[in-house]
């Protein structure tokens, strides 16, 4: 079973700044990510009993294939070499995410408005080919993909309103990224709310190899069936088509939102383990949030150990 803590060290992934004179803008031009921080939080996740750390690493290491990418103070790949050899001392198996989503691409700055030419796939699978081998040929690499829907284009809004993937586009890159991976012996993983609204693709698009995580943040054992979100019969629709599963929970929209994820879903067909999402910056003012998150993690984990195995 994986359970999967996810964890920032770059940060463009929601939002550009508004261009000025036609430039593009970024919310940081410098590395948020503290590096006390992040080894204080990374040991505490290790003591709640998580053995996976999923980190977004976006803007925050230097890409020896695309240098440009990179902020200012971002971790070299020497270092990051060397916190993967402590997170793997410390019982947590590192794996890199990458978000190629059109609503949460700032970090590939200029390439992020080059989607579906020569050059950004030159781009992707230069990335995909360097993190696979600097993590050392991982388990899995996430490739994100959430939330490329109109209602949450406003999160790239210096687009204005107007750039997403559509039709075959979207799968044909899905099926892209795959390729990426598969070439590196690297399973996919990403992120599954698009079989909220898209579930023909789904059902005839998406690759089986992929490892999917559906999210729902709300208290499950309770939902409210006169106002079902789609996204709460993902979960069965995912595993009638036979995707191996990674749902996805969170405490903060409701603290008892992972121990509901565990009841509900822990004896489903594909299940391959859960992961937690804080949303949190990795950062000292948010550092309380992060090990709060952890905690409560570790507590469904005993659950699910408790009821399951």
């Amino acid at each position: 079973m994986i359970w999967a803590y996810l964890i920032h060290l770059g940060v463009d992934f929601w939002r550009e700044k508004d261009g000025d004179g036609g430039k593009l803008g970024f919310w940081t031009d410098e590395m948020i990510t503290e590096d006390e921080t992040w080894r204080d939080v990374t040991s505490f996740i290790a003591e709640q009993g998580m053995n996976t750390l999923l980190i977004d690493l976006g803007e925050g290491i230097e890409y020896e294939s695309h240098p440009e990418l990179a902020c200012k103070n971002a971790w070299s790949k020497e270092k990051l070499k060397t916190e993967l050899d402590r997170l793997r001392k410390m019982g947590l198996n590192p794996i890199p995410k990458l978000n190629f989503a059109t609503t949460h691409d700032a970090w590939l700055k200029e390439y992020s408005r080059m989607i579906a030419t020569p050059t950004y796939y030159k781009v992707v699978r230069d990335l995909i080919d360097e993190v696979s081998e600097l993590f050392d040929k991982p388990d899995l690499l996430h490739v994100g993909m959430d939330e490329e829907f109109p209602h949450c284009i406003g999160y790239q809004r210096a687009y204005g309103m107007t750039h997403m993937r559509q039709g075959e586009l979207y799968w044909h890159d899905l099926d892209f990224y795959l390729d990426c991976c598969n070439k590196n012996g690297v399973r996919g993983w990403t992120w599954c709310d698009m079989g909220w609204f898209m579930q023909d693709g789904v059902k005839n698009r998406l690759s089986r190899e992929y490892v999917v995580s559906n999210a729902m943040y709300e208290r499950l054992l309770n939902f409210n069936t006169f106002f079902q979100h789609p996204g709460y019969d993902t979960y069965e629709f995912l595993s009638k088509l036979g995707f191996e599963q990674i749902p996805t929970c969170a405490t903060y929209t409701e603290s008892l939102n992972q121990v509901d994820a565990v009841e509900l879903l822990g004896d489903m067909p594909g299940l391959k383990g859960f992961i937690t999402a804080p949303w949190f910056r990795t950062r000292e003012i948010d550092s309380l949030k992060l090990k709060a998150e952890a905690k409560c993690f570790g507590f469904a984990k005993q659950l699910y150990e408790k009821k399951f195995q």
